[in-house]
């Protein structure tokens, strides 16, 4: 009789000694990465810029958005280690390789950083892609609710400061010889660094950009409208803030009117 490949029955027979090595619940963990312990990777952004650069082949559009207002960061991303890269074989097979996630994640945010330390910058002054390390990006093995993250939003505040320090550096020696010259040559980082130190120069204005109005306030409960969160009157419907006095409000407001009464003689 000849020889049939039954691939249903290998399969069982690996799952059950994988089951009994690592318990039932490790298989589908075991078959995706050979055994090897899974290490979340965080990437984090602390600057309020955003960033969209590629990162072939494993991420051709590397989507990193900005940190929101008011927030001191925001997790923008998560991989892991081991990382998990799905390729083809000549035959058009998929096939799994894992790949070194601390090395990935790095890659992701300074391609020609050769090791994984962050505070790593080319001598190079142009680099296709740019390091983002620079301007407030940062991968971590530590969650965002994790205490041991503060030091490194701290590494990465201090490698975003040099950077904007030496931007506006640079705008000032060109703007010492020509503003017209410094008004052409600024970019979005120059802005960036401007905004963020609260610098006005002739090329860029932080005293000009309009203040959030609304920044702090919170909603009026009956008409929706922004006020003051210390506010006990709506300054909109004149609604009272302090829920003890809500409902007698409400009642005024839906009573019916009283009929004007004629005076007599």
């Amino acid at each position: 009789m000849p020889y049939r490949e039954r691939p249903d029955i290998a399969a069982s027979g690996s799952n059950a000694i994988n089951a009994a090595v690592y318990g039932p619940d490790m298989i589908a963990e075991v078959q995706e990465t050979f055994g090897v312990p899974k290490q979340p990777l965080y990437i984090y952004n602390i600057s309020h810029r955003e960033f969209n650069v590629p990162r072939p082949p494993n991420h051709p559009h590397l989507l990193i958005r900005a940190c929101p207002p008011g927030q001191e960061f925001a997790m923008v991303g998560q991989i892991e280690h081991p990382f998990t890269e799905r390729d083809y074989d000549q035959n058009g097979n998929m096939i799994v390789r894992l790949v070194d996630g601390y090395r990935e994640a790095t890659r992701m945010l300074n391609p020609m950083n050769p090791g994984i330390d962050q505070d790593w910058d080319a001598p190079d002054a142009f680099i296709v892609g740019g390091n983002l390390n620079k301007y407030g990006v940062f991968w971590s093995i530590y969650a965002p609710d994790d205490e041991r993250l503060q030091p490194e939003l701290a590494a990465a505040k201090r490698r975003m400061e040099e950077t904007y320090r030496r931007e506006l550096e640079r705008m000032s020696a060109i703007e010492a010889k020509s503003p017209d010259d410094a008004r052409a040559a600024a970019n979005d980082i120059s802005h960036a660094a401007a905004n963020y130190f609260g610098v006005s120069t002739s090329w860029h204005r932080s005293d000009l950009i309009p203040k959030a109005k609304d920044a702090g306030k919170i909603d009026c409960w009956a008409c929706g409208e922004k006020i003051q969160p210390t506010a006990l009157i709506c300054v909109h419907c004149r609604a009272p803030q302090e829920e003890s006095r809500r409902e007698k409000w409400l009642e005024a407001q839906t009573a019916p009117a009283e009929p004007i009464r004629r005076r007599t003689a």
